[in-house]
């Protein structure tokens, strides 16, 4: 039976945890930018949906894709474990079929 590490990868920590700091940072300057500057210098998104650049469609994606990561994968992480834990102890061929299904 092989041995199976329960720990993650640190490559994969390292970047969940810039990811965290990047978020929290962004939060921070936010936060001080509503507290500090006047309201005329504040950045918000545009109002209407035709004034927005990419680089606004850009951070609305990026943060709505931290805040769904933070949100499902604390659940989802336990059954993804189990369903490698399952693939490392059986065959090659059943991993292979077992793809698709994912």
């Amino acid at each position: 039976m092989k041995s199976i590490n329960f720990l993650p990868v640190p490559k994969v920590l390292c970047l969940l945890i810039a990811i965290t700091f990047l978020a929290w940072s962004l939060l921070i300057y936010y936060h001080w930018q509503m507290n500090t500057l006047p309201a005329s210098q504040v950045w918000m998104l545009p109002r209407s949906a035709w004034q927005w650049q990419v680089s606004d469609f850009v951070i609305v994606y990026v943060i709505w894709s931290v805040m769904m990561a933070a949100m499902m994968l604390p659940y989802a992480l336990p059954m993804i474990q189990v369903f490698s834990n399952i693939m490392v102890v059986t065959s090659p061929l059943a991993t292979y079929l077992s793809l698709p299904i994912c």
